[in-house]
C-alpha cells in the first residue's frame, strides 16, 4: 500500500458517512411503517437528470393531511430508461408523519430494503479500516 493512510482516512469517512445517512433514513422509515399515514400526492413540479447510467427523477409533491392543510415535499427517484415515471400532474403515494406532516417519504421507499445494504457496506469500510490500521501497527 502505497498511501495507507490516506486510504483509511477515505474509507473511514465514506462508512460514517454511509452509515449516518442511511440510518437516519432506516428509522424514518420504521417509524412510517408502523405510524405514517398512506397517502396520494400530486407531483407538481419534475425535472430528470442522468447521473452515470442511470435516470434519476427529482420532483415536487403536494398532499393533504386529515385537516385538509397542503404540505409540500422534494423527492428523488431512481426512474426508467423506457419512460418517465413521475411526471407533471402524476399521483405518487407517500408515508406522512401524522404529528409532522412535513416529515414524509416515497411509500416505495418506506418499504425498500436498500438502507439496510448500504449501512452494511458502511460497516464494511470501516471494518476494512480497522484491519489497514491493525496491518500498519503490525508492521512497526
Amino acid at each position: 500500500m502505497e498511501h495507507p493512510y490516506l486510504t483509511a482516512t477515505v474509507c473511514f469517512t465514506m462508512g460514517i458517512y454511509l452509515i449516518w445517512i442511511n440510518a437516519r433514513q432506516l428509522r424514518l422509515n420504521i417509524y412510517l411503517r408502523a405510524n405514517g399515514i398512506l397517502t396520494s400526492a400530486v407531483i407538481t413540479e419534475a425535472r430528470l437528470t442522468r447521473e452515470r447510467d442511470a435516470f434519476i427523477s427529482h420532483f415536487k409533491a403536494t398532499y393533504q393531511d386529515p385537516h385538509h392543510r397542503l404540505h409540500e415535499a422534494n423527492f428523488s427517484a431512481k426512474d426508467s430508461n423506457e419512460e418517465f415515471l413521475y411526471l407533471v400532474g402524476g399521483e405518487i403515494h407517500v408515508y406522512y408523519d401524522p404529528l409532522r406532516p412535513e416529515n414524509c417519504a416515497l411509500a416505495t421507499d418506506v418499504k425498500s430494503t436498500g438502507a439496510y445494504y448500504a449501512l452494511v457496506f458502511g460497516a464494511a469500510a470501516i471494518t476494512y479500516v480497522a484491519y489497514m490500521i491493525w496491518e500498519v501497527l503490525k508492521q512497526g
